[in-house]
C-alpha cells in the first residue's frame, strides 16, 4: 500500500511538473520576443489549449502584426473563461487598433439562411408580398384567416429581421483567413484562382453567395473565398 502511494505521488509530481513546464515554455518564448516560436509551440496538435494558452497565442500574433488572429484566439480564451480579465483587456486593445471603418459582424444567427441565400432586393420583395397578403386577409372573412395570419406574421418576422440585419451590417465588415486558401474570380470552384491568401490575412467582407464570400484584402486584392476558410470578428 505504501509503495502504491509513493508510486502515484511520483506520477502526480511528474505530470504536474510537465504541465507547468510546458506553460512556462510558451511564456518564455513570449518574454524573449520569439513570437513565431511561441505560435509554433501553442499550435502543436497534441496540446489542449487552456484559456491562458489561447491568450498567449493572441499576444504572439499581435506582436507579429496579425491583428485578426490575435482577436480570434483571445476571443476563444474568453469564451472558455468569461471572467479572464487579462484576456478582456487584451481584446479591447486589439479591437481599438482596428481601422475605423471596420465593424464587428452583428449577431444574425436566426436569419443566417435568408441572408446567405437571398439578396437584399429579393428579401424586400418578399416583405412587400407579405404585407399585401396581410392586408388581403384583413379584408376577407374565412375561418382559416387566423392561421394564415399567424403564418404570414412569422414569415414577416424572419424576412424583416434579415433585412434589418443586412442594414446593420452594411458597413465594411472585418474577417481573418483561418488557413491558406485560394482567392477565386467568382463564387464557385469552377472559377480561376487569382492568388492564394495566407493564414491570418485580414480583409473586408463585401457579401455572400451560397458557400462563398466576396472579400477585399487590405492590399487591394478582391475575389471570392470559401466561407469555411475564414472567421468574421
Amino acid at each position: 500500500m505504501k509503495k502504491l502511494f509513493i508510486y502515484n505521488s511520483v506520477i502526480f509530481i511528474f505530470l504536474f511538473g510537465f504541465l507547468n513546464a510546458t506553460e512556462k515554455t510558451g511564456i518564455a518564448y513570449l518574454k524573449m520576443g520569439q513570437y513565431q516560436k511561441a505560435i509554433d509551440f501553442y499550435s502543436n496538435d497534441t496540446m489542449q489549449l487552456k484559456p491562458s494558452d489561447l491568450n498567449n497565442l493572441g499576444v504572439a500574433y499581435y506582436k507579429l502584426g496579425s491583428l485578426g488572429k490575435a482577436i480570434l484566439y483571445t476571443d476563444k480564451a474568453l469564451k472558455l473563461k468569461p471572467d479572464f480579465k487579462e484576456a478582456r483587456n487584451n481584446l479591447n486593445i486589439y479591437r481599438s487598433k482596428l481601422p475605423q471603418d471596420f465593424t464587428p459582424l452583428k449577431s444574425i444567427k436566426p436569419f443566417d439562411f435568408l441572408i446567405n441565400n437571398f439578396s437584399f432586393n429579393t428579401l424586400l420583395i418578399f416583405a412587400i408580398v407579405g404585407v399585401l397578403l396581410l392586408v388581403l386577409l384583413l379584408f376577407t372573412r374565412s375561418s382559416l384567416n387566423i392561421y394564415f395570419l399567424i403564418v404570414i406574421l412569422i414569415f414577416e418576422f424572419f424576412i424583416n429581421g434579415a433585412l434589418i440585419n443586412i442594414k446593420l451590417n452594411a458597413k465594411k465588415r472585418y474577417g481573418v483567413v483561418l488557413k491558406q486558401t485560394e482567392i477565386l474570380e467568382g463564387p464557385g470552384n469552377e472559377f480561376i484562382s487569382k492568388a492564394k491568401a495566407p493564414e491570418g490575412a485580414e480583409f473586408y467582407l463585401i457579401g455572400y453567395k451560397k458557400d462563398f464570400a466576396h472579400i477585399r484584402f487590405l492590399n487591394g486584392i478582391e475575389g471570392w473565398i470559401i466561407k469555411k476558410n475564414f472567421q468574421t470578428l
